[in-house]
Protein backbone atom coordinates (compact mmCIF):
# COMPACT_ATOMS: atom_id res chain seq x y z
CA UNK A 1 0.00 0.00 0.00
CA UNK A 2 0.84 3.65 -0.83
CA UNK A 3 1.29 6.49 1.39
CA UNK A 4 0.72 9.61 0.02
CA UNK A 5 0.22 12.99 1.84
CA UNK A 6 -1.04 15.91 -0.10
CA UNK A 7 -3.14 17.87 1.95
CA UNK A 8 -4.59 20.68 -0.01
CA UNK A 9 -6.12 24.14 1.56
CA UNK A 10 -7.28 26.35 -1.83
CA UNK A 11 -7.66 29.59 0.65
CA UNK A 12 -5.00 29.27 1.77
CA UNK A 13 -2.78 28.75 -0.45
CA UNK A 14 -3.93 31.50 -2.24
CA UNK A 15 -3.42 33.50 0.11
CA UNK A 16 0.31 32.66 0.16
CA UNK A 17 0.02 33.31 -3.39
CA UNK A 18 -1.15 36.38 -3.24
CA UNK A 19 1.56 37.33 -0.76
CA UNK A 20 3.70 37.23 -2.86
CA UNK A 21 2.62 39.49 -5.54
CA UNK A 22 3.73 39.47 -9.04
CA UNK A 23 7.75 39.08 -8.38
CA UNK A 24 9.29 36.79 -11.03
CA UNK A 25 5.82 37.22 -13.34
CA UNK A 26 8.21 38.80 -15.89
CA UNK A 27 11.52 36.82 -15.54
CA UNK A 28 9.22 33.75 -16.08
CA UNK A 29 7.27 35.72 -19.73
CA UNK A 30 10.50 36.06 -20.63
CA UNK A 31 11.57 32.15 -20.46
CA UNK A 32 8.33 31.16 -21.70
CA UNK A 33 8.72 33.56 -24.93
CA UNK A 34 12.84 32.26 -25.43
CA UNK A 35 12.33 28.22 -24.54
CA UNK A 36 14.24 26.39 -27.03
CA UNK A 37 12.24 23.21 -26.49
CA UNK A 38 15.43 20.55 -25.81
CA UNK A 39 15.46 17.97 -24.04
CA UNK A 40 16.95 18.90 -20.31
CA UNK A 41 17.56 16.03 -17.41
CA UNK A 42 17.97 17.88 -13.58
CA UNK A 43 18.84 14.65 -12.33
CA UNK A 44 22.61 14.44 -14.10
CA UNK A 45 24.31 17.18 -12.27
CA UNK A 46 23.04 15.40 -8.96
CA UNK A 47 24.02 11.85 -10.13
CA UNK A 48 27.28 14.29 -10.92
CA UNK A 49 27.93 15.33 -7.57
CA UNK A 50 26.73 12.35 -5.85
CA UNK A 51 29.24 10.31 -7.71
CA UNK A 52 32.32 12.12 -5.56
CA UNK A 53 30.68 12.09 -2.46
CA UNK A 54 31.72 9.31 0.57
CA UNK A 55 30.81 5.50 -0.39
CA UNK A 56 28.15 5.38 2.08
CA UNK A 57 26.57 8.41 0.39
CA UNK A 58 27.21 7.04 -2.82
CA UNK A 59 25.74 3.72 -1.95
CA UNK A 60 22.24 5.19 -0.48
CA UNK A 61 21.82 6.91 -3.59
CA UNK A 62 23.13 6.03 -6.46
CA UNK A 63 23.20 2.51 -8.76
CA UNK A 64 24.42 1.13 -12.09
CA UNK A 65 21.68 0.80 -14.71
CA UNK A 66 23.82 -1.01 -17.90
CA UNK A 67 25.87 1.91 -18.85
CA UNK A 68 24.52 4.47 -17.03
CA UNK A 69 24.64 5.26 -13.62
CA UNK A 70 21.62 6.34 -11.89
CA UNK A 71 19.92 8.33 -9.25
CA UNK A 72 18.07 6.67 -6.68
CA UNK A 73 14.85 8.19 -5.15
CA UNK A 74 13.27 9.08 -1.97
CA UNK A 75 11.48 6.68 0.26
CA UNK A 76 8.62 8.03 2.42
CA UNK A 77 7.95 5.18 4.21
CA UNK A 78 4.58 4.59 5.63
CA UNK A 79 3.64 8.31 6.34
CA UNK A 80 2.20 10.45 4.51
CA UNK A 81 5.45 13.26 4.13
CA UNK A 82 5.32 13.20 -0.07
CA UNK A 83 5.50 17.01 0.04
CA UNK A 84 8.51 16.98 2.29
CA UNK A 85 10.20 13.97 -0.02
CA UNK A 86 9.48 15.87 -3.24
CA UNK A 87 10.80 19.04 -2.05
CA UNK A 88 14.17 17.02 -0.95
CA UNK A 89 14.81 15.96 -4.50
CA UNK A 90 13.69 19.78 -5.84
CA UNK A 91 15.84 21.39 -3.46
CA UNK A 92 18.79 18.81 -3.91
CA UNK A 93 18.00 19.23 -7.84
CA UNK A 94 18.44 23.32 -7.56
CA UNK A 95 21.48 23.15 -5.87
CA UNK A 96 23.50 20.47 -7.78
CA UNK A 97 22.67 22.34 -10.78
CA UNK A 98 23.93 25.79 -9.96
CA UNK A 99 27.15 24.13 -8.09
CA UNK A 100 27.76 22.24 -11.33
CA UNK A 101 27.07 25.44 -13.60
CA UNK A 102 29.21 27.51 -11.12
CA UNK A 103 26.55 29.46 -9.98
CA UNK A 104 26.86 28.53 -6.04
CA UNK A 105 30.71 28.26 -4.43
CA UNK A 106 29.34 25.02 -2.29
CA UNK A 107 30.11 21.97 -1.71
CA UNK A 108 28.22 19.04 -2.17
CA UNK A 109 28.07 16.19 0.12
CA UNK A 110 24.50 14.74 0.78
CA UNK A 111 20.87 15.19 -0.31
CA UNK A 112 18.41 17.77 1.34
CA UNK A 113 16.57 15.97 4.71
CA UNK A 114 13.52 15.18 3.70
CA UNK A 115 12.17 15.13 7.18
CA UNK A 116 13.96 18.90 7.93
CA UNK A 117 11.68 19.70 4.35
CA UNK A 118 8.46 18.29 6.13
CA UNK A 119 8.58 19.84 9.24
CA UNK A 120 9.33 23.38 8.29
CA UNK A 121 6.45 23.16 5.82
CA UNK A 122 4.28 21.92 8.71
CA UNK A 123 5.41 24.62 11.03
CA UNK A 124 5.37 27.43 8.16
CA UNK A 125 1.51 25.91 7.07
CA UNK A 126 0.29 26.13 11.14
CA UNK A 127 0.04 22.20 10.29
CA UNK A 128 1.32 21.14 13.42
CA UNK A 129 -0.05 18.32 15.71
CA UNK A 130 -2.83 16.01 14.05
CA UNK A 131 -2.68 13.43 11.29
CA UNK A 132 -0.27 13.59 8.55
CA UNK A 133 0.44 15.55 5.52
CA UNK A 134 1.44 18.84 3.96
CA UNK A 135 0.84 21.22 0.95
CA UNK A 136 2.71 22.67 -1.42
CA UNK A 137 2.42 26.05 -0.90
CA UNK A 138 3.14 25.53 2.71
CA UNK A 139 6.59 24.03 2.28
CA UNK A 140 7.32 26.73 -0.32
CA UNK A 141 6.88 29.32 2.48
CA UNK A 142 9.14 26.93 4.64
CA UNK A 143 12.23 26.53 3.17
CA UNK A 144 11.68 30.56 1.60
CA UNK A 145 11.09 31.82 5.61
CA UNK A 146 13.04 28.94 7.86
CA UNK A 147 15.46 27.14 5.58
CA UNK A 148 15.71 23.40 5.11
CA UNK A 149 18.96 21.09 6.76
CA UNK A 150 20.70 18.38 4.71
CA UNK A 151 21.04 14.44 4.99
CA UNK A 152 24.14 14.95 7.74
CA UNK A 153 24.65 15.27 11.35
CA UNK A 154 24.03 17.99 13.70
CA UNK A 155 25.77 17.12 16.55
CA UNK A 156 23.42 14.57 18.16
CA UNK A 157 21.23 14.59 15.56
CA UNK A 158 22.10 12.52 12.73
CA UNK A 159 20.15 12.91 9.56
CA UNK A 160 22.29 10.63 7.52
CA UNK A 161 19.37 7.93 7.30
CA UNK A 162 15.98 8.83 6.57
CA UNK A 163 13.50 8.17 9.40
CA UNK A 164 10.07 7.84 9.58
CA UNK A 165 9.65 7.84 13.20
CA UNK A 166 11.73 11.49 12.99
CA UNK A 167 9.42 12.83 10.66
CA UNK A 168 6.36 11.72 12.03
CA UNK A 169 7.40 13.81 15.61
CA UNK A 170 9.04 16.40 13.36
CA UNK A 171 5.75 17.10 11.74
CA UNK A 172 4.06 16.96 14.79
CA UNK A 173 5.96 18.70 17.01
CA UNK A 174 8.49 20.83 14.44
CA UNK A 175 12.17 21.44 13.88
CA UNK A 176 14.10 21.15 17.52
CA UNK A 177 14.67 24.46 18.11
CA UNK A 178 18.57 24.37 18.14
CA UNK A 179 18.73 22.93 14.71
CA UNK A 180 16.22 25.88 13.32
CA UNK A 181 19.40 28.81 13.26
CA UNK A 182 21.25 25.87 11.31
CA UNK A 183 18.67 25.77 8.75
CA UNK A 184 18.17 29.70 8.62
CA UNK A 185 21.40 29.54 6.72
CA UNK A 186 19.85 27.39 3.86
CA UNK A 187 17.09 29.62 2.91
CA UNK A 188 15.94 30.21 -0.41
CA UNK A 189 14.81 33.71 -1.33
CA UNK A 190 11.46 33.95 -2.67
CA UNK A 191 8.79 31.55 -4.51
CA UNK A 192 6.89 31.67 -7.47
CA UNK A 193 3.03 30.29 -8.24
CA UNK A 194 3.71 28.32 -11.52
CA UNK A 195 0.22 29.39 -13.66
CA UNK A 196 0.32 27.70 -16.60
CA UNK A 197 2.08 24.10 -18.40
CA UNK A 198 3.86 26.36 -20.67
CA UNK A 199 5.27 28.34 -17.56
CA UNK A 200 6.16 24.53 -16.15
CA UNK A 201 8.26 23.43 -18.72
CA UNK A 202 9.83 26.24 -19.98
CA UNK A 203 11.26 26.42 -15.75
CA UNK A 204 12.14 22.86 -15.91
CA UNK A 205 13.92 24.03 -19.38
CA UNK A 206 15.78 26.87 -17.42
CA UNK A 207 16.82 24.57 -14.61
CA UNK A 208 14.72 25.19 -12.26
CA UNK A 209 12.60 21.44 -10.63
CA UNK A 210 9.36 21.99 -9.39
CA UNK A 211 6.85 20.13 -6.82
CA UNK A 212 4.18 19.00 -8.19
CA UNK A 213 1.32 18.66 -5.65
CA UNK A 214 -2.01 17.55 -7.01
CA UNK A 215 -4.90 14.41 -7.32
CA UNK A 216 -3.69 13.17 -10.05
CA UNK A 217 -3.09 8.95 -9.85
CA UNK A 218 -1.00 7.15 -12.34
CA UNK A 219 -1.13 3.50 -13.97
CA UNK A 220 2.53 1.53 -12.14
CA UNK A 221 3.60 0.20 -15.74
CA UNK A 222 5.33 2.50 -18.04
CA UNK A 223 4.67 2.68 -21.92
CA UNK A 224 7.48 2.24 -23.96
CA UNK A 225 8.26 5.74 -23.76
CA UNK A 226 9.11 5.60 -20.28
CA UNK A 227 5.52 7.12 -19.20
CA UNK A 228 2.87 6.14 -17.12
CA UNK A 229 -1.20 6.82 -17.92
CA UNK A 230 -2.93 9.28 -15.80
CA UNK A 231 -5.49 7.43 -13.98
CA UNK A 232 -7.55 7.75 -10.56
CA UNK A 233 -6.50 10.09 -7.79
CA UNK A 234 -3.64 10.21 -5.69
CA UNK A 235 -3.47 12.90 -3.14
CA UNK A 236 0.60 12.88 -3.49
CA UNK A 237 3.49 15.23 -4.42
CA UNK A 238 5.86 14.88 -6.66
CA UNK A 239 9.49 16.28 -8.20
CA UNK A 240 9.26 17.11 -11.73
CA UNK A 241 13.07 16.63 -12.70
CA UNK A 242 13.55 16.92 -16.57
CA UNK A 243 11.40 16.98 -19.85
CA UNK A 244 11.80 15.44 -23.00
CA UNK A 245 10.12 15.15 -26.24
CA UNK A 246 10.31 11.81 -28.05
CA UNK A 247 10.80 10.95 -31.53
CA UNK A 248 7.27 11.04 -32.63
CA UNK A 249 7.09 14.77 -31.05
CA UNK A 250 5.31 13.54 -27.49
CA UNK A 251 6.10 15.90 -24.82
CA UNK A 252 6.72 14.49 -21.40
CA UNK A 253 7.76 15.78 -17.84
CA UNK A 254 10.12 13.29 -15.71
CA UNK A 255 8.35 12.73 -12.67
CA UNK A 256 10.70 11.11 -9.67
CA UNK A 257 8.47 9.38 -6.78
CA UNK A 258 8.82 8.80 -3.08
CA UNK A 259 8.15 5.23 -3.05
CA UNK A 260 11.52 3.78 -3.81
CA UNK A 261 12.40 2.36 -6.96
CA UNK A 262 10.26 -0.98 -6.52
CA UNK A 263 6.90 0.32 -7.28
CA UNK A 264 6.88 0.85 -11.07
CA UNK A 265 7.75 -1.31 -13.76
CA UNK A 266 8.85 -1.01 -17.64
CA UNK A 267 11.28 0.68 -19.71
CA UNK A 268 13.49 3.85 -18.35
CA UNK A 269 15.00 6.41 -21.33
CA UNK A 270 18.75 6.32 -21.23
CA UNK A 271 19.07 7.05 -17.20
CA UNK A 272 15.94 8.19 -16.40
CA UNK A 273 15.49 6.78 -12.73
CA UNK A 274 13.76 3.70 -12.17
CA UNK A 275 11.53 5.43 -9.67
CA UNK A 276 10.40 7.76 -12.26
CA UNK A 277 8.29 8.24 -15.02
CA UNK A 278 7.48 10.39 -17.87
CA UNK A 279 4.12 12.53 -17.49
CA UNK A 280 2.23 13.83 -20.39
CA UNK A 281 2.58 17.19 -21.43
CA UNK A 282 -1.24 17.66 -21.26
CA UNK A 283 -2.07 15.94 -17.49
CA UNK A 284 0.74 18.26 -16.24
CA UNK A 285 -1.84 20.87 -17.41
CA UNK A 286 -4.34 19.44 -14.90
CA UNK A 287 -1.73 19.81 -11.89
CA UNK A 288 -1.14 23.12 -12.87
CA UNK A 289 -4.61 23.89 -12.71
CA UNK A 290 -4.79 22.99 -9.04
CA UNK A 291 -3.07 26.00 -7.98
CA UNK A 292 -0.15 24.17 -5.69
CA UNK A 293 2.89 24.63 -7.61
CA UNK A 294 5.31 26.78 -6.68
CA UNK A 295 9.05 27.37 -8.33
CA UNK A 296 11.59 28.28 -5.30
CA UNK A 297 13.70 31.31 -6.17
CA UNK A 298 17.59 31.65 -5.07
CA UNK A 299 19.46 34.40 -5.02
CA UNK A 300 19.81 35.03 -8.64
CA UNK A 301 15.90 35.28 -9.08
CA UNK A 302 14.53 32.96 -12.32
CA UNK A 303 17.34 32.59 -14.92
CA UNK A 304 18.01 30.50 -17.55
CA UNK A 305 20.50 28.44 -16.65
CA UNK A 306 23.52 27.68 -18.78
CA UNK A 307 22.75 23.97 -18.92
CA UNK A 308 25.62 21.66 -20.83
CA UNK A 309 25.39 18.02 -20.32
CA UNK A 310 28.69 17.93 -22.04
CA UNK A 311 31.05 17.28 -19.29
CA UNK A 312 28.89 15.41 -16.64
Amino acid sequence: MYNYGYTPNPEATAAYAESLGGMYSDDVAQLVATDDGRDTFLWRPVVYLLSHCSPAVQKRWLYQNGQWLCLRSYNQGRIGSCVGNAEGMDLSTELAVDIVMGHVPMQFNCMVSAEACYAIGREAGNMLGGSDGCRGSAVAKGVTTMGTLFQQAYGSVDLSDYSVERCRQWGAKGMPKDLKPIAAQFKLKSSYQVKSVEEAWSLIGAGHPLNQCSDLGFATSRDSDGALKQTGQWGHSMALIGRRTTASGRKLFICINSWGEDWVKGPTYEDQPQGSFGIDYEVVAKAVAQQDMFVKVGMEGIKRKSLDWSNI
